[in-house]
């Protein structure tokens, strides 16, 4: 399968809504498993929304490269591109869920979607859209030759978000990403 096909990309995107959603319930479900908090939603906050992202995108990458490892001629090809992909897809979700608030706020409308079901088919949206979003920049990276220096801050930057991403999940920050702190 050509993995920068359209084909291949939409049902990615198929497979990783249910691998996200399984990630997002997981520590309601198993609320005393620590490694379920740290990887599963502790709230409906977007901040957890982006960890669960995250998680789910790595889980989803993993499962990908032991399906295809015998079509990928060279791991770093298959790797660089899609740990890039992990480190820009939390702020893809943030950017890409923060439109309907924004243009809601834009057309001066009270509160953003009234009802439940339409929150999760937005939601859900949301969540595809980023996927079908990372996997085209993915496809820009493939074939590209990381330097040293950029695998080396690329993984001074995964580091840094999962240290922050697994900290958040026991104690909230004393900043917020939009709301003044004090």
């Amino acid at each position: 399968m050509d993995l920068n096909s359209i084909a291949y990309i939409s049902v990615r995107g198929l497979i990783y809504i249910p691998i996200f959603l399984m990630i997002h319930y997981s520590f309601k479900w198993f609320p005393k498993n620590k490694f379920f908090r740290i990887i599963g939603g502790t709230e409906e906050s977007v901040w957890q929304h982006m960890k669960v992202g995250f998680y789910a995108y790595l889980f989803l990458i993993t499962f990908e490269f032991n399906i295809f490892w015998k079509q990928i001629p060279d791991a770093s090809t298959f790797w660089w591109p899609r740990l890039i992909g992990a480190l820009l897809l939390p702020w893809f979700i943030l950017v890409i869920w923060y439109t309907g608030p924004a243009v809601y706020s834009a057309l001066a409308v009270e509160g953003f979607i009234s009802r439940m079901w339409l929150e999760i088919l937005y939601a859900n949206i949301c969540v595809y859209l980023t996927i079908l979003f990372i996997t085209i920049f993915e496809g820009a990276f493939q074939g590209m030759q990381f330097s040293t220096a950029m695998k080396i801050c690329l993984l001074i930057l995964l580091f840094l978000l999962t240290m922050e991403f697994t900290t958040f999940s026991f104690r909230k920050p004393w900043v917020d990403v939009i709301t003044a702190p004090y």
